[in-house]
């Protein structure tokens, strides 16, 4: 319908983004009049909820992302940090201070790209974003980046170096290569997006690359700069204390049956916040952790153990186990995507773990084990193709 007329019955659908799961929320109706003494009047029937906008020759779009503008610090021009866009719409980000590397001109921060949505207005918080989302290059003599979104590093998302060619910290840290996975570090002279969490509009609330000096600044690029509220990246990867990368993907060995492995995104041991531990996956609405697996010839199960706060601190664990088939709460497919009803060692799996998570908020642990291994004859699982979904696949 492209224009509305008295007297005629129509169905309307308003996508209302509410990714918060608690809080107290208005959500009311006006009606204007043409004259006084005349009343406006509406009626109403059939009011339900529905999880999507329905298919129609011209779906309404959902809510828009707001575009995201840079600036620095003017006690910071003068020495030598600038921040310009190009008619590309490209950002060319120069910073001759060192950083947190300290020597010239150190600083924590403050030689930092700024937003100005954020820090020189409040449009930021009053339109409901919560997200930063952009692309960035680390170009010439940058040797980290610092992500200062909070007023400490012990307890707000102030990650204080992603370090260029190295692996990232033991923070949850959303970078994404261009084929859109998620990666495991940050090379030089490559486009990445980022996702950044912003709670608090008191902080610094700035991007700062280290390593410059007067001689020898440090540029970045930033581009395609937006406010969202949810990530909508699902790519994730397993790691742990013995994972391995394979020929196939990644490889978890398990001795003693208590190594653990873990998936990006749902538990960093590095975590400051709750928020950060629990992981914006959650937050955007993905219920399902999915990943396809391949058992070794000394492996007998596999099982995660989910606990926090949203189990009451309980343990809520996830088996599948090698000639049987999947627990509660999983689905395994082969790969024709048909159910499988005993599970073998040398075969790829598609593996589904559906986590009970309607509360958004609170610490969590989300831990793989494995059994059968021993000393000299350690159980092994090969992963590859970690993602986050919203729901559990048809089989």
């Amino acid at each position: 319908v492209t224009t509305i007329e008295r007297g005629v019955w129509y169905s309307i659908y308003m996508y209302v983004d509410y990714t918060k799961t608690s809080g107290w929320a208005d959500f009311n109706a006006t009606l204007s009049c043409e004259s006084a003494g005349a009343p406006a009047t509406l009626s109403v029937c059939d009011v339900m909820f529905m999880k999507e906008l329905p298919d129609a020759e011209e779906k309404p779009q959902e809510p828009v992302t707001m575009a995201g503008n840079l600036y620095v610090r003017d006690d910071y021009k003068e020495k030598g940090v600038s921040v310009e866009k190009g008619e590309d719409g490209v950002w060319t980000y120069t910073n001759k201070t060192n950083g947190i590397d300290g020597g010239e001109n150190a600083n924590w921060g403050e030689s930092g790209v700024f937003f100005m949505e954020i820090s020189s207005s409040d449009s930021f918080f009053t339109n409901g974003y919560r997200l930063i989302r952009l692309q960035l290059m680390a170009g010439e003599n940058v040797t980290s980046i610092t992500l200062r979104f909070g007023q400490n590093s012990s307890n707000s998302y102030w990650v204080e170096k992603i370090e260029v060619g190295k692996p990232l910290p033991a923070r949850t840290v959303y970078l994404y290569d261009a084929d859109g996975k998620m990666a495991e570090s940050l090379e030089r002279n490559e486009w990445y997006t980022l996702y950044i969490p912003v709670e608090d509009s008191t902080a610094l609330n700035s991007l700062q690359s280290n390593g410059g000096s007067s001689q020898a600044p440090a540029v970045m690029y930033l581009k395609d700069i937006k406010y969202v509220n949810a990530i909508s990246e699902t790519s994730s990867y397993i790691f742990g204390d013995t994972v391995t990368q394979g020929e196939e993907g990644k490889v978890f060995t398990s001795v003693t049956g208590q190594e653990t492995m873990l998936v990006n995104g749902v538990t960093r041991s590095g975590a400051a916040t709750a928020f950060e531990s629990t992981g914006e996956f959650f937050r955007a609405g993905f219920r399902v952790v999915k990943m396809d697996v391949k058992f070794g010839d000394n492996t007998s199960y596999l099982t995660f153990m989910l606990q926090g706060d949203v189990t009451g601190r309980a343990q809520v664990w996830y088996s599948f186990t090698v000639g049987q088939g999947a627990g509660a709460n999983v689905m395994i497919l082969d790969e024709n995507g048909s159910a499988v009803g005993a599970i073998e060692k040398g075969v790829w799996y598609s593996i589904y773990m559906y986590l009970d998570y309607s509360a958004t908020e609170g610490w969590t642990n989300f831990l793989g084990y494995l059994g059968g291994g021993s000393e000299g004859a350690p159980a092994t699982l090969t992963v590859r193709n970690v993602e986050f979904m919203k729901e559990l696949p048809s089989a």
